[in-house]
């Protein structure tokens, strides 16, 4: 980009890539990576790269593990402090997770009672962060076309008690406990080949929540992205990620890229030449994207190699989804020592098209953006 200064170590806030973010309309955030003195680090990046962050420190099983009104706020509440440290807005994932579902819920076995709780559940939480937690994903992956519904729902136990109401719970009782959160309805494999299935349940949804004027805000989209066939998400579709925007847009409705990264357990072994092969996957993702006039965020999925979820979590519970015990993914912006990687400038050149795109289409900017 024109104009643009890019210095490792750099500790100046308008010289990172949330500059040219807000220059192109977005947000821009990451899930922080934790530090081993329980604060997010590094705090002189964050602020220099970020305008936002979010945290997955709200799911229910980490809130209520032990039972009904047990509440464990430490994680939540260290978040929420953390994020204010820093300066940044916070969004928090997720209210309702079919993953986070917590043991003493699950045998409840009475509707009744399980209404009551989950209402309790949402109702505390945001609540609890009410102006401090600016967007929240209030359910996370409710579509899943293989479980063979004719909706294409996921056939979890929240959907087997109370259908497609427990969303209709969730989201009015989360927008009358903070009417200034953005609301989220957050959604996996949207953006893969031979995933339109996953793509019309997920938009299918969309359209019967808003037909019962349930408050949903934004169309959250996961985008763990990557070339081949051999990953578990399948190969990125650019066309059917533009195309979901598009469709999303004429709804009326915003749309966050929640959680961006590339799985590159496909990719070169050489690092060197698979961080170009993981630059070359962000910018043809982010230029067939960045012009939706619906997109208000990106958010990355991590922010340095070391702590991604794919050196942590993956190699930990799906260990066969990697190529050897020895491997080391390098999915992110930065490295293990947050040093910028070609992913970094590639994510800086597509930010800078969509801000000249904007200026192109409005030539009032041009002043405006002139410092660039």
């Amino acid at each position: 980009m024109p104009g643009a200064v890019f210095v490792d170590g750099m500790k100046d806030p308008t010289t990172g890539l949330r500059r040219h973010a807000a220059k192109a309309g977005l947000s821009l955030g990451c899930h922080p990576d934790p530090g081993p003195d329980g604060h997010w680090g590094p705090a002189y990046l964050l602020r220099r790269e970020f305008d936002a962050l979010v945290s997955n420190a709200f799911h229910w099983n980490v809130l209520q593990p032990d039972g009904p009104g047990r509440w464990n706020w430490e994680p939540s509440d260290r978040a929420v402090r953390l994020a204010r440290e820093l300066g940044l807005p916070l969004r928090g994932h997720a209210i309702l997770w079919y993953q986070m579902i917590p043991g003493w819920f699950t045998g409840l076995g009475n509707r009744g009672l399980m209404e009551k709780y989950l209402v309790e559940h949402v109702r505390a939480v945001v609540s609890r962060y009410r102006g401090k937690i600016v967007s929240w994903d209030v359910a996370n992956e409710t579509v899943w076309p293989a479980h063979g519904r004719a909706d294409g729902m996921r056939a979890d136990l929240l959907m087997e008690a109370f259908g497609e109401e427990y969303l209709d719970l969730a989201f009015r009782v989360a927008e009358e406990s903070d009417p200034g959160a953005e609301l989220v309805l957050n959604e996996a494999l949207l953006v893969h080949r031979d995933q339109a299935p996953q793509r019309a349940a997920f938009t299918g949804l969309l359209e019967r929540l808003a037909g019962r004027g349930v408050p949903v805000h934004s169309a959250g989209i996961q985008a763990h992205i990557g070339w081949a066939d051999g990953q578990p998400m399948g190969p990125l579709d650019a066309r059917a990620a533009a195309g979901l925007l598009d469709w999303i847009g004429d709804t009326g409705l915003g749309a966050n890229i929640t959680e961006l990264d590339v799985f590159d357990a496909a990719l070169d072994p050489d690092p060197a030449v698979r961080d170009l092969e993981v630059a070359d996957l962000y910018e043809c993702f982010l230029d067939g994207i960045l012009g939706a006039d619906c997109l208000r965020g990106i958010f990355f999925w991590g922010c340095g190699d070391a702590s991604s979820w794919y050196n942590t979590y993956v190699r930990r519970v799906m260990p066969g989804c990697l190529p050897h015990p020895d491997w080391r993914s390098r999915p992110l912006l930065f490295d293990a020592d947050y040093r910028r990687k070609p992913a970094y400038f590639a994510v800086a050149r597509c930010l800078g098209r969509a801000m000249l795109a904007g200026v192109e289409q409005d030539p009032t900017q041009i002043v405006e953006n002139a410092g660039v």
